[in-house]
């Protein structure tokens, strides 16, 4: 019997949702949908239209500065480290389903300000950037690569400003929270 010969696969060829594939992809999206949904939102609550159905005890203010640095900021950072990290190292970072699950995260934490206690959503919100840098911490180490391994500080400094923000909210810390979002 004669046989075929098995094509090997492409280099080129990528298998999975092409939007799981790098970090910025899915980070850029929903950090861009959270400022198309969350302007808006925030214009209607500052002018008194709409009432902010947030967890207590979180101001509507605090929210907004929490937002654009915890979320907006956050969300963005984490995608530019995650691709950043794979150029840099020539490794790969987080794809598919384990990005996926950083991105489900950020989502969790934005939704959960509106429908978990805020114990819940802090908890959830805390996740994120310490998450993100284990992942990158492990590439950075695997690869050799110590000299982009300060970024990872940058990383956890950003985590407990978060901490401290929560933290403060909650009655913790005898700190205003916003000194947490100007740290």
């Amino acid at each position: 019997f004669m046989q075929t010969p098995t094509t090997p696969p492409s280099p080129f060829a990528v298998q999975g949702w092409p939007v799981l594939r790098l970090g910025f992809r899915p980070f850029y999206l929903v950090t861009a949908l959270l400022a198309c949904l969350s302007v808006p939102v925030w214009i209607a609550a500052f002018l008194g239209h709409i009432q902010l159905p947030l967890a207590q005890p979180l101001a509507p203010l605090l929210w907004h500065g929490h937002e654009m640095l915890f979320g907006f900021a956050a969300g963005v950072v984490a995608g530019f480290l995650l691709t950043a990290v794979k150029a840099w190292t020539g490794r790969q970072t987080p794809r598919g389903p384990l990005l996926a699950v950083l991105v489900l995260l950020w989502l969790a934490a934005r939704l959960a300000v509106f429908f978990a206690p805020y114990a819940v959503f802090a908890v959830i919100d805390m996740l994120l950037l310490p998450a993100v840098a284990l992942a990158l911490l492990r590439v950075l180490i695997q690869s050799g690569n110590k000299r982009n391994i300060p970024l990872i500080s940058l990383l956890l400094l950003m985590a407990l400003a978060n901490g401290a923000f929560h933290l403060a909210v909650l009655g913790v810390l005898a700190l205003p929270a916003v000194a947490a979002l100007s740290a």
